[in-house]
C-alpha cells in the first residue's frame, strides 16, 4: 500500500488577508516560510518522491523538504493545483474578505456545472482533476510520496477516494461540511 502525505501549503499572503494579484503566483507570508521549514523536519518517513502544485505558495512550501532530501526527485504536477471556482480575472487585487460574498453565493448555488468565467473551472472539472491525480499516483512505483497542494484540492481527493460511487452533485453537497485543512497540515491517504 502506498503512503501518500497530502500537505497544504504554508500560510500565503492571501491567507494572511493581503490583496492578491495572480492566483498562481502569490508567495508565502513570513509565517508561511517558517511553517514550511518546520514541516520539513517532521515528516514521518523519508519520501521516495516529492510532488508540488505549480502554484508558487505550494512549491515554496515544498522547497525546505526538497532541500532536506536533495537526492529525492521533486516533480511539479499541474493537476494538483487549487480549485479555481471564482474567475481569477475578477479577483485581482481583492482580499479573502472581499471575495467572501461570492464564495458564499457559489456554495449556496450547489451546481457542479456552474462556471464563473472562462478562466475558472466547475466542481465537476476539479473532481476530474482529483481522479486524474489519483490515477497518476496509482501508476507510480514510489511507495512514500509527499504532495504539496491546496486545501480545497486535498478535500476533493479525499472525496474521490472515500466515496468513488457518489455522484458529483452529492460530493459537492458534502464538500462544505468537510473538516478544514490548516496551513502545513499533513493529510495521510493510502492507495
Amino acid at each position: 500500500m502506498k503512503e501518500i502525505l497530502w500537505i497544504r501549503h504554508g500560510q500565503s499572503v492571501g491567507n494572511a488577508g493581503m490583496p492578491t494579484e495572480n492566483r498562481s503566483s502569490f508567495p508565502l507570508s513570513p509565517l508561511g516560510v517558517e511553517q514550511a521549514k518546520a514541516l520539513s523536519e517532521k515528516l514521518p518517513f523519508t519520501p521516495d518522491l516529492i510532488v508540488s502544485s505549480p502554484f508558487r505558495r505550494a512549491w515554496e512550501t515544498a522547497a525546505p523538504t526538497a532541500a532536506r532530501y536533495p537526492y529525492i526527485p521533486m516533480e511539479i504536477w499541474p493537476e494538483v493545483h487549487e480549485f479555481t471556482y471564482l474567475s481569477p480575472a475578477t479577483c485581482v487585487g481583492t482580499t479573502t474578505a472581499d471575495r467572501r460574498p461570492r464564495v458564499v453565493a457559489y456554495w449556496e448555488r450547489l451546481d457542479p456545472d456552474y462556471l464563473d468565467g472562462g478562466d475558472a473551472e466547475t466542481f465537476r472539472d476539479v473532481m476530474a482533476r482529483a481522479d486524474l491525480a489519483i490515477e497518476h499516483l496509482a501508476s507510480r512505483w514510489e511507495q512514500h510520496i509527499v504532495i504539496f497542494s491546496h486545501e480545497q484540492f486535498i478535500k476533493c481527493v479525499q472525496l474521490a477516494l472515500r466515496a468513488p460511487d457518489m455522484s458529483v452533485g452529492e460530493k459537492m453537497r458534502s464538500f462544505p461540511s468537510m473538516p478544514h485543512v490548516r496551513n502545513c497540515e499533513i493529510v495521510p491517504l493510502h492507495l
